[in-house]
């Protein structure tokens, strides 16, 4: 278990790095898999984050985020 938590928290801090860098618009739609390795120090992850909005914030940005926060 202990090694799954460790690749969920290495997924949500780089989308919160992702999140810093691009905080308008997002690495752009279903980039997250392929832009990590921008974020991630040499570890190549292709999980996402399984929090549903900082998935959809490194993705499509801040703007994003509240667009699908209003349409939820």
């Amino acid at each position: 278990a202990r090694e799954s938590d460790r690749g969920r928290i290495e997924s949500q801090n780089i989308a919160i790095k992702i999140i810093k860098n691009y905080p308008i618009l997002g690495i752009g739609y279903n980039c997250f898999s392929i832009c990590p390795t921008n974020f991630d120090e040499g570890i190549i992850s292709r999980e996402t984050p399984h929090n549903t909005f900082l998935f959809i914030a490194a993705e499509t940005g801040l703007l994003g985020l509240v667009c699908f926060s209003l349409l939820s």
